[in-house]
């Protein structure tokens, strides 16, 4: 559990700087947003996993007009799974 602990912690700076959520250094967000993309590009996060969970997201949201307005967030929280549960199965190699 504890190696587990520093990727989430690397992943929630990376999508702070990269959403601006928080003030920071200039030049800190900017390594944060280059260390997040290239990390994608690294690890392989499947792209296209992302967009059939993306699509479905939308088609469920879809049927409710009042679900649309969690979509963003659900992308986000999708693209976060699948990016740690990548680490966790690169670690267990």
């Amino acid at each position: 559990m504890l190696k587990m602990v520093n990727p989430i912690y690397l992943l929630d700076s990376e999508l702070k700087a990269f959403f601006k959520v928080t003030d920071m250094d200039e030049t800190l967000r900017r390594s944060l947003e280059k260390r997040f993309f290239n990390r994608i590009v690294e690890t392989g996060v499947q792209i296209e996993l992302m967009r059939y969970l993306q699509d479905e997201a939308h088609n469920y949201a879809s049927f409710k007009p009042d679900r649309s307005i969690a979509t963003s967030l659900t992308y986000c929280l999708l693209f976060i799974f699948v990016r740690l549960m990548n680490d966790l199965y690169d670690k267990k190699k």
